[in-house]
């Protein structure tokens, strides 16, 4: 039977896999109450239910769409290296995502209970994890694409020095995920002034830290990978993606930061926190300009110099008088 399965091909699995991580994540940060229903079938007295948990859900959904415009982007006519890139961190990300998922609903604490809701949850991931996992063992015959380039992009960047600032930033994100799947608890330190009673506590808020970290870890492996791989096309829709994710990620930050019941308190955890998104958002954004007045100083210098041949052509053809 398994034989039979006709294997899906990189496009398709990329293109359907943005679409609804796009949709997903705009659910979440628009709705992030309704992910209630997938821990402990809907019930308000715990964990995911609180203020804390959703600014987490929030930032998952954030991260989404940024994740959705990467794979947008980076897949088209991608090399062999992007696609693998693209498969590995994603398997990854899915089939840790769905373990600690039945994790939590092995442990019996109720946090992730495994009723209509939680299964649809649950399946969720294990869809994504599977697929991944069975193209990622599997080959594909496609044509070897080759990366396009450009002036601006070339290994240093014109100058803008990005190799640095994407190792940086995915370092930075390393270690954000691979604390957040081994310590959930820690994240306790930037909420509520360090009170382990409120939050991010139980089970659910857990799970949600763990699914949030998955995800972190994914981003950094694309970006140590296919960001600082020179390329016209992947270095700029990073560029564009990390300067709007941090730059929304700071702004939800600071909304909680402001509300009445103390969500997030301005401990020094917290404003690293929030700093840290808002220093990287705008550097981001600096050199997203700055990409683009390269672009169009390239772009003008090519007009010339066609202009200029031109003009040479005509002259030299001219008939002597």
């Amino acid at each position: 039977m398994i034989n039979r399965l006709q294997r899906p091909s990189n496009k398709t699995v990329f293109y359907v896999h943005a679409i609804v991580q796009a949709l997903l994540g705009v659910l979440v940060f628009v709705f992030p109450h309704s992910c209630g229903v997938f821990f402990l079938e809907g019930s308000t007295s715990n964990g995911i239910e609180s203020e804390t948990g959703h600014l987490i859900i929030r930032l998952y959904g954030l991260l989404s769409c940024a994740n959705a415009w990467i794979l947008t982007v980076t897949s088209h006519r991608a090399t062999t290296l992007t696609k693998n890139c693209l498969i590995y961190g994603y398997a990854f990300c899915y089939v840790v995502s769905f373990l600690e998922i039945c994790n939590r609903h092995v442990r019996g604490d109720r946090s992730v209970h495994l009723g209509f809701f939680g299964i649809i949850f649950a399946l969720f991931y294990a869809s994504f994890a599977t697929v991944y996992c069975w193209i990622c063992f599997t080959s594909e015959d496609e044509e070897e694409v080759e990366e396009s380039s450009n002036p601006v992009f070339t290994r240093y960047d014109g100058g803008l020095k990005l190799d640095g600032l994407f190792l940086i930033t995915a370092i930075g994100f390393g270690l954000l995920g691979v604390t957040g799947l081994l310590f959930p608890k820690i994240y306790v330190l930037i909420f509520n002034t360090g009170n382990l009673g409120v939050g991010l506590e139980n089970g659910a808020a857990k799970c949600v830290v763990r699914l949030y970290s998955c995800l972190i870890c994914a981003t950094a492996w694309f970006l140590f990978i296919i960001a600082r791989t020179p390329g016209q096309r992947n270095r700029l829709a990073f560029v564009q993606t990390l300067s709007i994710y941090s730059i929304l990620a700071t702004v939800t930050i600071i909304q909680k930061n402001q509300d009445e019941n103390g969500t997030v308190f301005g401990t020094i955890a917290c404003f690293i926190w929030g700093a840290g998104h808002f220093v990287s958002g705008t550097f981001f954004a600096y050199f997203w300009k700055r990409i683009y007045e390269l672009q169009a100083a390239s772009d003008s210098e090519s007009l010339a110099e066609a202009e200029s041949i031109r003009q040479n052509g005509v002259s030299e053809n001219s008939p002597l008088v």
